[in-house]
């Protein structure tokens, strides 16, 4: 029997900068707030129009690893969440650079998450009065009343009296990663990933969306050191 595959629409790429959602426009819109960027090689720079969001809501329909190269030839990689389409059937992407403490912290959250009810995604990026720099992806779930006041949890982390313990196997620095923090938490970063596809992607049901990555930038904030 013929049939007609229906096209798949492209979603709306939103980044991470600065504790906010980003999603490139163009300098006529009103509500569009410039940026200055710089290419990792220093070669290329240019002013970015994105309309900033604090949060953004809905139900996650997909999680993606991708590979990627951007227009000067460096390769990335990032981790892709693809939310569910909207009343005019569009799809927010949320893309994150797959070392970025952004996504690391939404993939040691992943394997809490209630997959089958909406949340509300908040990026944060603040200074603590003690001096250490919060840097991560807050998710909130509805509570029986419908509000987004249930805290979805770290997976791999658990306190056990005053003290933070790391379980289900998250990676326990060496003292050899004490001198290299980079390294270590790019171990990190390749446990949270191999978990995620090992034990939660299974549970998703929706296809791949057919959409481009925006290449031609690399946000600074999406390297985590």
């Amino acid at each position: 029997m013929s049939h007609a595959e229906p096209l798949q629409k492209k979603g709306d790429y939103y980044t991470i900068h600065e504790g906010t959602f980003r999603l490139p426009t163009t300098e006529s819109d009103r509500e569009a707030v410039a940026r200055e960027w710089k290419s990792p090689k220093g070669d290329r720079s240019g002013t970015k129009y994105e309309r900033v969001f604090k949060a953004i809501f809905g139900k996650i329909e997909n999680v993606e690893f991708k590979e990627n190269q951007s227009s000067d030839g460096s390769k990335f990689r990032t981790v892709n969440i693809v939310m569910d389409e909207n009343e005019d059937g569009e799809r927010a992407i949320i893309s994150l650079g797959a070392d970025s403490r952004y996504a690391n912290d939404f993939l040691s959250r992943l394997p809490s998450l209630d997959l089958t009810k909406e949340v509300r995604l908040m990026p944060y990026d603040f200074d603590t009065e003690d001096g250490k720099h919060k840097t991560g992806i807050s998710i909130n779930q509805r509570d029986d009343n419908g509000e987004f006041t249930v805290k979805v949890q770290n997976f791999f982390s658990k306190q056990e009296g005053e003290k933070w313990i790391s379980t289900n196997g998250y990676p326990t620095p060496t003292a050899e990663d004490m001198e290299d923090w980079a390294f270590f938490y790019k171990k990190v970063s390749k446990f949270l990933t191999s978990y995620a596809k090992e034990n939660v992607l299974q549970s998703f049901s929706a296809k791949t969306v057919a959409v481009e990555y925006p290449s031609d930038e690399i946000d600074a904030s999406q390297i985590p050191f």
